[in-house]
């Protein structure tokens, strides 16, 4: 019989390297696929937030640039003649007339006046009103001030 010495034995040693090897592989590829999972929701929540601030966005430029025809057909009567601090919700109205579903819009009141002066509105003719238009879409929220002229009687 030979004889064999432990310390000098090599048998198996390759097996067990290529162990380690791989499953340091298998953690790293673990490691890689939490990362990608990760960076595609963030990719997915971004793409969903800037869908959503467009849509607002959109509605609100909808709103403003027919803000006369939606304070006209409000059913409130003088809708111009409200009190400072008034929310009226359009968003029925600003849904049907932009095509824009899911759209939550208010339309508020903030003050009555003269025009501003570097308006070049003539101040002994006319009176505004400011509002201020809120456009939401799910998360995302945008709003403008505008003023509305109205004759004074």
């Amino acid at each position: 019989m030979k004889n064999q010495n432990t310390v000098n034995n090599e048998n198996g040693a390759v097996l067990v390297i290529v162990l380690v090897l791989l499953v340091a592989l298998i953690l790293i590829s673990i490691a890689i696929m939490a990362n990608t999972r990760t960076s595609l929701k963030i990719i997915s929540n971004e793409k969903n937030t800037v869908k959503n601030f467009y849509s607002a966005e959109a509605a609100l430029n909808y709103t403003r640039s027919d803000v006369n025809a939606i304070i006209n057909s409000l059913s409130q009567a003088n809708f111009d003649k409200l009190d400072a601090g008034t929310a009226v919700n359009i968003s029925t109205t600003v849904r049907t007339r932009s095509g824009i579903p899911d759209v939550s819009a208010t339309l508020t009141k903030v003050k009555s006046g003269s025009p501003p002066t570097n308006s070049k509105m003539g101040a002994k003719n006319i009176f505004v009103n400011y509002y201020v238009i809120t456009c939401t879409q799910k998360t995302e929220k945008v709003e403008i001030g505008t003023w509305v002229p109205y004759p004074k009687n």
